[in-house]
């Protein structure tokens, strides 16, 4: 493949739902419409982790799911903190994460 697919490719698994040895629970992060490019909500409290980045290959959300929105995301403290990555912007989609729970 050319380097161009090769990347493609690459960036593509980076942006996949997880694979979980225990549960799969979604995190229900909603809109950011109002508020810049970053958001954070609590977390419930079994989530162990939750991917980064995550794109059109990770999110559940089924609302804009053909968007190109890109997220880190980062847990701590009971919290989950997501940044839009692929432009400084605020977005629409009601976002939802899978993130692993505890095992």
């Amino acid at each position: 493949p050319t380097a161009f697919l090769k990347a493609h490719l690459a960036n593509r698994r980076h942006h996949q739902a997880p694979a979980c040895e225990g549960e799969t629970i979604i995190v229900e992060v909603g809109d950011n419409r109002y508020y810049g490019h970053t958001k954070t909500v609590p977390l419930p409290e079994r989530v162990a982790s939750c991917p980064s980045p995550c794109g059109r290959g990770c999110r559940t959300n089924r609302d804009f799911a053909w968007a190109g929105d890109t997220f880190d995301v980062t847990v701590h403290s009971g919290e989950v903190t997501v940044e839009r990555t692929d432009v400084r912007s605020t977005w629409w989609m009601r976002l939802a994460i899978p993130c692993c729970g505890l095992v």
